[in-house]
């Protein structure tokens, strides 16, 4: 081998060692893809603006709620992820709806939410170590089904509106997670989410309940604000 064919060859092999294995992803774009098996759906994927495809960098997975879409749930989480350095990952609902999407928690759901991050992981490099779900309404219910489910290994879900269901939700999962859990106070399953979030926190979970005064089914304004409360709060080691 001659002298150039060695250095270049020097070079080649640095370059390989030093790749990533994952495409450059512009900062700030969002891309659109479909889950394996899942062609009828569709998923939102958008990386923070200083994000660099050599450092693994954390995930929140954002569940819309019923008859909502995934393109104004992403917007609606959008600044608020990219300003903590998130990857924003957004699956629409596999329930069609009148005025847009739903969620069922059966098999199918979770194999498509287990689809989702394995094909985010051929995209871009994430922090296994740092997943997190955030949910409104159905979606909330969902991701925290979701996380005590251990479908997805995760650290915690942000739940604002959710409806949750004691039987369901206390199951032995034996992991010990994060939960930030926003309700309107005028909502009338206030008092029974209250109570399930006490018993979160009595089964050994870090559970922070904001209750929402004298609102309804919704996120107080200002919204941007409230998010990156919960954003900052779950993010807590």
């Amino acid at each position: 081998m001659n002298r150039n064919k060695f250095y270049l060859f020097l070079i080649l092999f640095f370059l390989e060692s030093c790749s990533t294995g994952f495409p450059e992803i512009p900062p700030g774009v969002t891309h659109k893809f479909h889950a394996t098996d899942f062609p009828d759906s569709f998923v939102l994927l958008t990386v923070p603006n200083k994000y660099e495809s050599k450092r693994p960098t954390p995930v929140l997975i954002a569940l819309h709620g019923s008859g909502d879409r995934a393109e104004a749930f992403h917007d609606f989480w959008k600044k608020s992820a990219d300003s903590l350095g998130l990857i924003l990952v957004t699956p629409q609902g596999l329930e069609k709806m009148n005025m847009g999407f739903g969620w069922n928690r059966n098999k199918a759901t979770e194999r498509y939410i287990k689809n989702v991050l394995v094909d985010v992981r051929k995209r871009i490099q994430i922090d296994s170590t740092q997943i997190y779900f955030a949910g409104f309404s159905s979606g909330g219910s969902l991701a925290a089904y979701l996380t005590l489910k251990k479908i997805i290994p995760n650290r915690g879900a942000i739940l604002f509106g959710a409806s949750l269901d004691t039987r369901s939700l206390l199951l032995n999962s034996g992991e010990k997670y994060r939960f930030y859990i926003g309700h309107g106070t005028l909502e009338q399953n206030y008092p029974h989410i209250s109570s399930v979030a006490d018993t979160l926190a009595q089964s050994g979970h870090s559970v922070r309940f904001v209750p929402y005064p004298n609102i309804g089914h919704t996120i107080p304004e200002p919204k941007h604000k409230e998010l990156l409360n919960a954003l900052r709060w779950i993010l807590e080691k």
